[in-house]
């Protein structure tokens, strides 16, 4: 059984010293010039951002840099003029202290929410129950559109669906 907790949503990101950091209003279209930081063609993130530029009839990128490598990319935005797309709450303190900027704040990529996995009819012990009551708690805090859960007693695990 699935329990979805939140949704992530991908932002446009750049280093803190980029000339596009704190402008505002950017759109796609405005970034097809800058370089990008991208997984490689057939991950689930490239083919899901290339439906986003092709309905707004935009070409993707030709200036890309292909990794899927999370350290090579912090590298990248702290060192470069580069952008990519990351889920915000990844990066969120970074953006905070000033390292990295959100040029656009959601660049509308769908992608599946994360949760938890039950087995059904499987009694938690009382630590496991109250370490999932813990991770429910802070689901709604950090995602308030997270659904509330059923308290069906099942084993749980976190994971990203």
């Amino acid at each position: 059984q699935f329990e979805p907790l939140g949704e992530e949503f991908h932002a446009v990101i750049a280093g803190g010293g980029h000339p596009l950091a704190g402008a505002t209003g950017i759109r796609l279209q405005d970034l097809l010039g800058q370089e990008w930081i991208l997984p490689p063609p057939g991950s689930v993130l490239r083919d899901r951002l290339a439906t986003v530029f092709l309905q707004q009839g935009l070409p993707m990128p030709a200036n890309v840099v292909q990794t899927q490598s999370l350290a090579a990319t912090l590298g990248l935005l702290r060192t470069s003029n580069t952008v990519v797309p990351l889920p915000r709450a990844l990066v969120q303190p970074l953006c905070d202290s000033g390292f990295f900027a959100v040029l656009i704040d959601d660049v509308g990529v769908a992608m599946s929410p994360f949760g938890i996995i039950t087995r059904r009819r499987h009694k938690l012990s009382p630590g496991a129950q109250a370490l999932l009551d813990a991770i429910r708690s802070t689901a709604r805090t950090l995602y308030p559109a997270a659904p509330e859960p059923a308290d069906d007693g099942a084993e749980a695990f976190a994971v990203n669906g």
